[in-house]
């Protein structure tokens, strides 16, 4: 077991290593090479992110001053973290290769590996093990330059053929080892277990290509015109794929041979009926994760991430969600976060759900903690709640100003700039209840018309800052700081609904890098004075934190990410905007 939880570690952390160098990275290619890339992958690889096509030049010149510093600053983070990794063999090994693998997305090093801004990528999984497949915008320069890198980490390089395809391998202290070669004009780069042999490498090299691959069966096109993502970058994970490998056994032979090595499947301890069932709830609640690029450009990136569900499901889901006016409207304020929540919604679906789940229970033990949550929320569904509480419909916050905040002090700010709306039916109800209960709000003249009335000093419970609360049929909102007044009567007044979502949230990514920034200075102040092994790794990590923080601070301007049910299952839109 200790080897198989080995062999999944490195492999996890092969995948990490590369998506956290491409997230940031745009890339480029000829249209016949992102074509070429996919008839290598498994049509029914369990994950994949590719990069078909070229991002704009405006777009890649924007990102340049992050991916300039990226590789410089990260690769010096993991060479102090391997320092201070010292009694950790295997630790050190992997901080050791990460380091390198930063030393490789510094521009100048990508140009000496036959990389360029028309290098495509696909990052995909033959069976279970990752395979990192680039184009080459230079042939010829990849197998010396490697062997080079692997010499300069101190690294045990030793070099073979499989299938034809001359490659070179990496060998740590560990149960496997990085295998890298050049083959048809890309760089191919995976981890193999140090069992396998000829036969295995080979086709994780590609010396055959799949008979069925994904480029023929269509399987990223699909997702494009599904969800509206461009080749410049889309993938997913199929988690029913991934469960079925791990609960039922391999379904290839690089998977056996994995499996063999370790002594067991995951899923050699359960029962048929476990298999069964788990299987079936991984289908209808997360059966695929997909993510990708809708558009990227000098100005602004439209990202979705959608978790696919069960269209039954799904489709179950999309009533929860609630529209409140304002709550997805641009906003520039420092943060806004907000929720829309039909009460009721919620209520008949959870009734729904988990009364079918108490009728037809899971027989499998290991789902028995389900049985006893379906019980306990079904008796909660049945207690009796005050009509009231479904007029609630959601709410948001804004906040534009942090001056008046301590963030080490639990006292209260002198002041504030900040936003509350709340969305409820009848709100004129929701006062006539809260004067019953707090007498001092009866002082007040607020009337369902709009005008901003000032809320008293002795409500604010020490807060001194100037507040005030506007209200209309539906939404109540309370402002305080600059332009309270004013701000109170417009957030009140807004008639847009907007759309039905259960959260969205908007970052202003400049200040909000600022802020933190400012956190971790305070919570890094006197690690100079700390006498340990990590002391100068953790500071190391910091400084590195600190100038990526400012880096980022320069380029991107503001965040918006919703989430919101659709027939689809829970979707992720998330819009950034550049300076």
């Amino acid at each position: 077991m200790k080897k198989l939880v080995s062999i999944c570690v490195v492999v996890i952390a092969s995948i990490a290593i590369v998506a956290c160098g491409k997230k940031d990275k745009p890339v480029a290619m000829a249209d016949a090479s992102g074509a070429a890339l996919l008839t290598y992958v498994p049509a029914d690889t369990p994950y994949v992110f590719a990069a078909l096509e070229p991002m704009s030049q405006g777009f890649v010149d924007k990102m340049a001053p992050i991916n300039n510093q990226l590789g410089e600053i990260m690769s010096g983070v993991m060479a102090s973290a391997e320092a201070g990794a010292e009694g950790d063999e295997d630790g050190a090994a992997v901080l050791n290769f990460m380091s390198a693998m930063f030393e490789l997305i510094k521009p100048e090093t990508m140009a000496e590996f036959g990389f360029s801004q028309r290098t495509t990528s696909a990052i995909y999984g033959n069976g279970l093990l990752p395979v990192i497949r680039i184009t080459l915008d230079e042939t010829g320069k990849f197998n010396a330059r490697f062997k080079q890198l692997a010499e300069e980490q101190g690294w045990t390089v030793s070099e073979a053929a499989a299938g034809g395809i001359d490659y070179q391998r990496v060998t740590f202290d560990a149960p496997v080892g990085i295998i890298a070669a050049e083959a048809d004009g890309m760089a191919v780069v995976t981890v193999a277990p140090a069992e396998f042999g000829e036969t295995e490498i080979a086709t994780l090299l590609g010396a055959e290509k799949p008979a069925n691959s994904l480029e023929a069966a269509g399987g990223m096109k699909a997702l494009a015109a599904k969800y509206g993502m461009i080749p410049q970058g889309l993938g997913y994970f199929d988690m029913q794929r991934i469960a079925g490998v791990m609960i039922d056994g391999p379904s290839n032979s690089l998977d056996s041979k994995l499996f063999e090595m370790a002594g067991q499947t995951p899923g050699d301890m359960l029962t048929d009926v476990c298999k069964a069932e788990i299987k079936g709830l991984v289908a209808g609640a997360m059966s695929r994760i997909a993510f990708g690029y809708q558009a990227a450009s000098e100005d602004s990136m439209d990202l979705l991430a959608v978790v696919e569900m069960r269209e039954d499901l799904a489709t179950s889901l999309v009533p929860i969600a609630s529209a409140v006016p304002g709550l997805t409207a641009d906003s520039s304020a420092l943060m806004k976060f907000g929720i829309g929540l039909n009460l009721q919604g919620l209520r008949d679906f959870v009734s729904n759900k988990m009364g079918e789940m108490v009728e037809n229970p899971y027989e499998c033990a290991e789902l028995s903690g389900l049985n006893d949550m379906a019980i306990q929320l079904t008796g909660a569904m049945q207690q009796p709640v005050p009509p009231i509480v479904y007029n609630f419909k959601g709410a948001f916050f804004e906040l534009d100003n942090l001056d008046g905040i301590d963030l080490g002090s639990p006292s209260v700010p002198e002041s504030l700039d900040a936003n509350v709306v709340l969305a409820f039916d009848n709100v004129e109800g929701l006062i006539a209840m809260g004067q019953m209960m707090l007498p001092p709000l009866g002082m007040m003249e607020l009337a369902a018309d709009g005008e901003p009335v000032q809320i008293p000093q002795e409500m604010l419970t020490g807060y001194s800052g100037a507040t005030f609360a506007a209200m209309t049929e539906n939404l109540l909102a309370i402002s305080t700081g600059n332009g309270a007044e004013s701000n109170a009567k417009s957030l009140a007044g807004v008639s847009d609904a907007g759309e039905p979502v259960l959260m969205a949230t908007s970052v202003d990514l400049a200040g909000y890098m600022q802020l933190i920034g400012d956190i971790q200075k305070g919570a890094m102040a006197g690690i100079e004075d700390i006498d340990s092994e990590g002391a100068d790794a953790i500071k190391a990590m910091n400084d590195a934190q600190q100038k990526m923080t400012e880096a980022y601070a320069e380029i991107f301007d503001r965040e918006t990410v919703l989430i919101k049910p659709t027939s689809n299952g829970i979707e992720i839109p998330m819009n950034i905007t550049f300076k």
